[in-house]
């Protein structure tokens, strides 16, 4: 058997959901440490690495240092920091980031955002099995509930989103990402209407002879590295809880956020989609791990994310 890693993004700062900052952070990876001890992957070695992208946390920074050699259920704990670079790129630029470090010393590569675990043993196992019995698969998706790139699926609406996305990019200074993003929208509704498989989160098992010959052509996998417009925790925080623009309308907060998820629209449509359709475009195949969902919990909405709606009845607390 190779030698087996899965590569988590961590980040402690201010997000748009939970966990929302450093404490958050540091609750959500101390309940994924302690899964990643106990639940079998499936493989008879698997080191979990922290690609965290350092914004100066003192807390987190200390945090994550201290998982440095910790013994999980096959393998260890490795850490590595991706600078802060004016807070560019997500989690994706992390993934790049951290296999362009250890290129040499894996050779199967699992990506995963920190705010989401997989509850299936075994899973790790299960997926090399699939990947290795067909070489023109290069990537098995494990997360492909689609969320915010499930919206494409007729004419109408990919012209209303083309529409309102341009003049958003517009508004908020991202024309120069115009091209790119229509682009990236087309072949998101070209694809998905074809049954073509991404993964949400680029979740996902690969191998290095595929990862290195997109590096090799390309010189890095797929991300956008435009910087994280600056946010703030009380303002989001009361933006999810209903209270969008403030008691009395604020123009400040209205562009403050909108502006805030015009850049994360388009991470989504430039980062994540390209992230592993750059497989696609290589002349191989991304296929899915398992129909349905039910094995992977995302933090975020505290729930087991499945097909179509959430299901309330499946949901899980920490």
């Amino acid at each position: 058997m190779g030698r087996n890693c899965k590569l988590i993004s961590t980040y402690f700062g201010t997000r748009r959901r939970y966990p929302y900052n450093c404490k958050d952070a540091i609750e959500v990876l101390k309940d994924n440490i302690e899964h990643e001890r106990t639940m079998d992957p499936g493989v008879d070695n698997l080191d979990i690495v922290f690609v965290n992208h350092d914004c100066g946390s003192i807390d987190g920074n200390n945090y994550i240092n201290s998982l440095e050699g910790m013994d999980l259920y096959c393998g260890k704990v490795r850490v590595i920091h991706r600078p802060f670079s004016c807070g560019s790129g997500v989690s994706m630029s992390s993934f790049d980031y951290g296999f362009k470090e250890l290129r040499d010393e894996y050779d199967y590569w699992f990506f995963q955002e920190d705010d989401y675990k997989i509850l299936e043993s075994g899973y790790y196992g299960k997926g090399l099995g699939m990947l290795d019995s067909d070489e023109d698969v290069a990537f098995l998706a494990y997360d492909t509930v689609k969320g915010s790139l499930g919206r494409y699926s007729s004419g109408t609406q990919l012209v209303l989103h083309i529409l309102f996305g341009s003049i958003m990019l517009i508004i908020f200074g991202y024309i120069k990402y115009l091209i790119k993003f229509v682009r990236s929208l087309i072949k998101i509704y070209q694809t998905s209407n074809k049954g073509i498989i991404f993964a949400e989160g680029g979740m996902g098992l690969t191998h290095t002879k595929y990862l290195g010959e997109v590096i090799d052509k390309y010189g890095m996998m797929p991300h956008n590295t435009e910087p994280n417009p600056r946010l703030d925790e009380e303002i989001i925080k009361e933006y999810n809880g209903g209270n969008k623009y403030g008691d009395k309308f604020s123009l400040k907060r209205y562009i403050q956020v909108n502006r805030y998820f015009t850049w994360y629209w388009l991470q989504a449509v430039s980062t994540e989609f390209p992230f592993t359709d750059v497989f696609n475009d290589m002349g191989y195949r991304i296929e899915l791990y398992k129909e349905g969902g039910g094995y992977i919990y995302s933090y975020k909405i505290d729930e087991i994310k499945y097909d179509g709606n959430t299901n309330m009845e499946h949901k899980m607390k920490l």
